[in-house]
């Protein structure tokens, strides 16, 4: 099938835009937060402040700031697990995906490294005000470098009802402490 894609790659055709292109208008509250999500696709409401814009909103909702700060929420696809083996999953994907460095012995190492695991914090961010029922919720923190840059990771696993979804908060280690409090206050508001 080269040939054939050759040709469709050959026929594409760059036009000058034609019209106004406007940012989409999002349904505020009476903070001025962002609606970012929409229930009916995701199963959660989540609010977040206006110095986000919403890059993806869908079954999964992503946010993010200018200096590259981003919130996402989804539904969890690795399933039917317990949280410890959630987690094992996930730090073995995202020692796939960082940098690997070679220590002093010549072995391979990743640069993942875990601040905290299972820290239990049901209570701590969702109490149940508003009648939420969260079954469980634990936070996970870690730092990995990608691309030369270092990473710092606030993510929550959440489990309402029948349903896992997956909280996480992304900054630069440098931004990390900055946009933390806002970030467990926009999860301390979401809806399901």
């Amino acid at each position: 099938y080269l040939e054939k894609v050759n040709s469709v790659i050959t026929s594409f055709e760059f036009i000058e835009k034609s019209g106004e292109v406007t940012a989409p208008k999002y349904e505020t509250d009476e903070r001025g937060y962002i609606l970012a999500s929409d229930k009916k696709l995701c199963g959660f409401t989540m609010y977040v402040p206006s110095a986000y814009k919403v890059d993806y909103s869908s079954g999964m909702v992503s946010v993010s700031r200018d200096d590259g700060t981003s919130i996402n929420m989804s539904t969890a696809t690795y399933t039917n697990v317990d949280k410890e083996k959630y987690w094992e999953h996930r730090l073995g994907e995202l020692e796939v995906l960082a940098d690997r460095t070679v220590d002093g012995e010549g072995k391979e190492i990743t640069t993942v490294r875990t601040i905290a695991t299972e820290v239990d914090v049901t209570a701590d961010v969702f109490g149940d005000a508003g009648g939420i029922i969260v079954k469980w919720a634990s936070a996970f923190e870690y730092t990995y470098s990608l691309g030369g840059a270092d990473y710092h990771v606030y993510q929550v696993l959440i489990r309402n009802g029948m349903t896992g979804y997956v909280f996480t908060y992304t900054a630069s280690e440098a931004n990390y402490a900055t946009h933390l409090t806002e970030a467990k206050s926009v999860l301390s508001e979401i809806e399901f």
